[in-house]
């Protein structure tokens, strides 16, 4: 069985193409979209929802149950390459879309390529998942999220890249599959160690 992918509300690829417009005459990231030869063969692929997960809920944590919707994200595609990942905000149902961002480095190809390596493992063919992306921005850490529709353990694959920039931060851990409690623990001593960054300074002694 292939990973499973969600619906996104009514009319949301109606808005992708209108967005992809508008942002064609903006330059910038946007060139390497709207420069291409033949628009027609343009296309948006894997939808999926975003979760992301703040350091407490990493420390404290040993499932995913309070991760936090925050995003639709797709990928576009152009022939076979993929070009660009284009995210949009959205309520906790996953509705009420707002452009949030476009992403033309290499983690948008990275994405397809972890999706290609999860739908080639034993377990996801043999199984029944969602395709989702948890974040954890504080300690820099992104990864694919096979969500379980069978109420048995989900699969976290970290999503690494071999182009420019930081890599995702893995704690030590191997990139292939994890179980939550496996890729929350090798996050939890970095998000520690966020957390104290963040404590306020103590107020000064009186005197």
């Amino acid at each position: 069985m292939t990973l499973q992918l969600p619906a996104p509300p009514p009319d949301t690829y109606q808005l992708v193409a209108q967005t992809i417009s508008r942002l064609s005459t903006a330059g910038g990231p946007a060139d390497r979209i709207s420069s291409v030869s033949d628009p027609s063969i343009l296309s948006c692929i894997l939808p999926h929802n975003v979760y992301t997960l703040q350091p407490h809920q990493i420390e404290k944590g040993r499932d995913l149950n309070q991760a936090r919707l925050v995003a639709w994200r797709f990928l576009i595609q152009y022939a076979a390459t993929i070009l660009a990942a284009i995210e949009f905000s959205c309520d906790a149902q996953g509705r009420n879309l707002r452009f949030a961002s476009l992403d033309t480095g290499p983690f948008a190809k990275a994405t397809r390529d972890a999706v290609r390596f999860a739908e080639g493992l034993d377990t996801v063919k043999a199984g029944s998942y969602e395709l989702r992306v948890l974040r954890a921005p504080s300690v820099y850490a992104i990864a694919l999220w096979l969500k379980n529709l069978q109420d048995q353990d989900d699969i976290l694959l970290p999503i690494t890249s071999t182009g420019p920039g930081p890599q995702p931060a893995t704690g030590g851990a191997p990139p292939g599959p994890q179980s939550p409690r496996e890729f929350l623990d090798a996050l939890r001593p970095d998000a520690v160690a966020t957390m104290g960054l963040a404590d306020p300074a103590p107020p000064p002694a009186e005197s």
